[in-house]
């Protein structure tokens, strides 16, 4: 598994990407926070559920159909709380979600830890992997994180970081380059 806040830098760089309207603060907090729903199966560990079962941690809460049930509830959430308008807006959002939340699976599928990522459930249980996995898995313990944090975050930092803040200033540079050339 990747860190909570390299999830929280790739939901919002997608989301970013979907939405070039203005939209309520609200929402971009929904982007940082939605990428780390998946990772709610962790507690699954205390209830008796297997890492390797469907619901097991990278299972069914990793997969594209779960992403898109909960972007489609923080839609939901979203439009009663912040009364965005227009449909355009809304579909723009729901995508900036749902791709933010997919991105977790994505990235997961990326390290080199684990069993894979159930990115297709319910259809199968099958777990995935990337043919490169460049992403130094993060431990699930406190104690563990703590003794390689270091080292993962700088892996991190250099394999989606860097990458997510280039497409953040790409975005930025390509707005201020068309409202300048707007007047």
């Amino acid at each position: 598994m990747a860190t909570i806040m390299t999830h929280a830098i790739a939901g919002y760089t997608i989301a970013r990407v979907c939405v070039r309207k203005p939209v309520p603060p609200f929402y971009w907090v929904l982007a940082v926070l939605a990428p780390a729903l998946p990772d709610l199966d962790t507690l699954g560990h205390k209830y008796g559920i297997r890492y390797q079962d469907c619901f097991g941690h990278r299972g069914a809460l990793h997969s594209l159909l779960v992403a898109a049930f909960c972007a489609l509830v923080l839609i939901a959430v979203f439009k009663l709380f912040a009364r965005p308008r227009g449909f355009s807006l809304l579909k723009d959002c729901f995508w900036g979600l749902f791709l933010g939340i997919s991105s977790h699976g994505l990235l997961d599928a990326l390290t080199n830890g684990g069993l894979g990522v159930a990115v297709f459930w319910p259809w199968s249980c099958q777990r995935y992997f990337f043919p490169v996995r460049p992403l130094e898995v993060s431990p699930l313990s406190v104690e563990r994180f703590f003794q390689q944090g270091i080292f993962i975050m700088k892996n991190e930092f250099y394999y989606v970081w860097i990458p997510c803040l280039a497409v953040l200033f790409l975005l930025y540079a390509l707005q201020r380059f068309s409202m300048r050339n707007r007047f």
